[in-house]
């Protein structure tokens, strides 16, 4: 396949080179990071009306030692991996997000 030379493009042939199937559907986590930590209830209020499986996760213990004290939302949508389905999404969440100070940059696949 024939990807754009970006970060996106880049998961996609490695993902490519690994074996993953792209024909098959999966689940896609993708994930919301935010300008300020902890989120105020109303932000994780808004979030769940959005996407109502999303899990707010806070920083773990490792984090924490490295000084990094920001948490983010993740939320998984099922459907076959493609490199529109991810560049729209994070759009689209990242324009829904900037009101709360959030935006979606990253996302994976379990796969092996």
């Amino acid at each position: 396949m024939n990807w754009p030379d970006d970060a996106d493009g880049d998961v996609l042939r490695r993902l490519e080179t690994d074996g993953f199937d792209f024909e098959k559907e999966c689940e896609i986590d993708f994930n919301i990071d935010f300008n300020d930590w902890p989120l105020p209830e109303a932000t994780v209020e808004a979030l769940k009306k959005l996407y109502p499986n999303c899990q707010v996760i806070d920083p773990d213990q490792e984090d924490l030692k490295k000084l990094d004290l920001a948490g983010y939302v993740q939320f998984q949508i099922a459907g076959k991996l493609t490199y529109d389905l991810v560049v729209s999404t994070q759009k689209e969440v990242t324009e829904q997000m900037k009101p709360f100070g959030g935006r979606c940059e990253s996302w994976g696949v379990m796969h092996g």
